[in-house]
């Protein structure tokens, strides 16, 4: 046991003997120290840590900081340098691993002369003209100012590290001796010569000849006379904005002469003319939809009667014959429905449109008491009103019960809409409207049901279809067409342009306004009413996108002016009493706008070319109907 004791005490012993050793024999451990040697060229210094020689323990970290002199600039660290963290950099590290001695080196700043002069015209302000000199790296602010009567074109000498040659304000890097000169010419003075023809003239800037400089942007107004219509401008039309509006402007990038050009507004008995005998000989217009195509063209002609002081029914009427036989085949198409009420004009997938659209022909006709005439129909011996009684029954039988209609009675074809919808609503208002005589009521359920569908169909949140309306349950595109429709909608239940909602229509239609395309998520679906400022008419099919081959007639129609899309602003906007609406913070006057637009696409015939949403027939009976502007606040 003794033996095991003393075995253990020797080890413990010559365990600690050692460790007294390792430390140094005194229990502290060993540190290894290097030593750092820095000095400088001149030129500069090291400030931290100074220069000389300075102890370290190993794998310290020691800053290295210098400060070049006046008009000396740091080069780099020489010497032992493996272990310094950057030796380009004037401020920096090194890791003491060894003995080392290092050299922070400098250098002078080189100098360049720049010398600056102008041309006649003008000069340069910053730095001024003549030599200067600076120091390498530098850089130098380059401004002009030109004199009156000419304008800055560029610099040119030692150009290669100016920022914008063609800039007159802009900046140069000395990197070597440069000369450098700033050009001016005289600003070139075009000439803007300003006619018209018969019926109007230009009252901004007026007529004659007058004087630009090059780039001014010029402001062109154009005004008809009575009896007159602005048809376009015509000359050196090229950097006009937009050539079929009366209000305009044009950019002198050189000397044009520009006519006003105005024409009669025989223009509109043309387009009457070629209306009138695309008459079928069985009294209708059109091919499909006929009923539609039949009130429409009979509306127009209804209003073409009282606007020269005489009935639709006067034998001494050109027209008269028309209007009979037209109306007397809307009447032959009455018929009804096993599951609604009342009497229908046109029954079909679109009887919800086509009896809306004859409402409003009938009730044009401003003869409550006339009595129809024709035997095979339902409707033969029924008053004028009785009938539009009977259309107003049916439309109330099926109204959904969220305000809305489809496209027919309780129909597989979609749910209630607000394309639908409006017809509905037009057709409506001319039977209440006391204008035309008829004084119909409109049951107050019906009103009511509308006015909560107005709430249901607005677009809400912020998009930019935000304030328009929707085409049915749960969509949140709109276009202007619609926007016109839904205005009509909210004057037709009491809406004026101050309630909030109609001024959010109001809004959206005004973003919408100068926008050629409002199109429903990027599918070519909803053009807006202008259509391709481009447009020249019907386009030859290889002048397609591929996409579109085999798509002409869709292809085309969309590209050109959308005259249902004006038909149903017009209709909106006058309803609702507003002259004019704001876009870009400009007052504009729409129907001004839409006389142009629709004057400049009418073909030498009479008629119009077809549009998005109709054949020619409907567009010209479209166009014709927005061209008359008729009463305020009245459908």
């Amino acid at each position: 046991m003794k033996s095991r004791i003393i075995s253990i005490s020797l080890a413990v012993m010559l365990a600690l003997s050692v460790g007294l050793v390792a430390c140094g024999g005194n229990g502290v451990p060993e540190v290894t120290e290097y030593n750092l040697t820095i000095s400088s060229t001149e030129g500069g210094s090291v400030t931290d840590p100074g220069e000389g020689t300075s102890t370290y323990n190993e794998s310290e970290v020691v800053n290295l900081v210098t400060e070049a002199d006046e008009g000396c600039r740091f080069v780099n660290w020489t010497g032992d340098v493996d272990t310094i963290a950057d030796v380009n950099a004037a401020s920096t590290t090194i890791i003491m691993d060894g003995n080392y001695e290092i050299t922070a080196s400098f250098e002078e700043i080189p100098e360049y002369d720049l010398l600056i002069s102008s041309t006649a015209g003008g000069l340069v302000s910053t730095p001024g003209e003549g030599a200067a000199m600076y120091d390498e790296g530098t850089v130098v602010d380059l401004v002009v100012e030109a004199e009156e009567g000419y304008w800055f074109v560029n610099w040119t000498g030692d150009v290669s590290t100016i920022g914008d040659v063609d800039d007159g304000t802009t900046t140069i890097t000395m990197n070597g001796d440069y000369s450098i000169t700033a050009n001016f010419e005289e600003i070139p003075e075009y000439y803007l010569i300003i006619s018209s023809t018969e019926g109007g003239s230009v009252t901004e800037p007026g007529e004659g000849n007058f004087a630009y400089d090059h780039g001014t942007l010029v402001d062109l107004v154009a005004k008809a006379e009575e009896g007159y219509w602005f048809v376009g401008w015509t000359g050196d039309v090229g950097a006009i904005t937009d050539v079929s509006a009366p209000s305009t402007n044009v950019t002198m990038n050189k000397g044009y002469s520009v006519t006003a050009k105005f024409e009669e507004a025989e223009r509109l008995d043309e387009g009457v003319a070629w209306l009138v005998a695309a008459q079928n000989s069985d009294g209708s217009w059109g091919g499909s939809n006929k009923v539609a195509c039949t009130a429409f063209a009979v509306l127009k002609l209804e209003d073409r009667a009282f606007e020269q002081g005489t009935s639709p029914f006067d034998g001494e009427y050109e027209y008269s014959q028309q209007v009979t036989t037209g109306l007397n085949y809307i009447f032959s198409q009455a018929d009804t429905y096993e599951l609604a009420a009342g009497i229908c004009l046109g029954k079909g997938d679109h009887v919800t449109c086509e009896t809306g659209i004859a409402m409003m022909a009938i009730a044009a006709s401003r003869n409550p008491d006339r009595v129809v005439n024709v035997p095979a129909s339902i409707v033969d011996g029924y008053t004028y009103k009785e009938t539009l009684e009977a259309n107003i029954e049916f439309f109330a039988s099926y109204q959904e019960g969220n305000g809305s209609w489809r496209y027919e009675p309780f129909g597989s074809k979609g749910c209630g809409d607000n394309n639908n919808t409006g017809y509905v609503v037009l057709g409506l208002a001319y039977a209440e409207e006391p204008v035309y005589g008829f004084n119909c009521t409109i049951p107050e359920d019906v009103k009511s049901k509308l006015d909560a569908w107005i709430d249901y169909v607005q677009v809400d949140g912020a998009t930019p279809h935000s304030g328009g309306s929707g085409y049915g349950a749960g969509d949140s595109n709109s276009n202007v067409l619609r926007a016109g429709g839904l205005i009509f909608e909210m004057a037709f239940v009491g809406d004026t342009p101050d309630v909030p909602r109609m001024q959010r229509a109001l809004d959206f239609l005004s973003r919408a306004w100068n926008d050629p395309d409002w199109l429903w998520e990027d599918t070519h679906s909803y053009p807006g009413w202008y259509g391709n400022p481009d447009w020249q008419g019907e386009p030859e099919t290889e002048e397609m996108p591929d996409w579109w081959l085999g798509l002409e007639e869709r292809w085309w129609n969309w590209m050109g002016p959308h005259y249902q899309a004006m038909y149903w602003i017009k209709k909106g906007l006058t309803y609702a009493g507003i002259d004019t609406i704001s876009v870009d913070d400009i007052d504009v006057n729409w129907y001004d706008a839409f006389v142009a637009r629709i004057l400049y696409g009418q073909n030498e015939d009479g008629s119009w070319d077809r549009d998005y949403w109709g054949d020619s027939i409907l567009a010209t009976e479209w166009a014709l109907l927005t061209l008359e502007k008729g009463a305020q606040q009245s459908p």
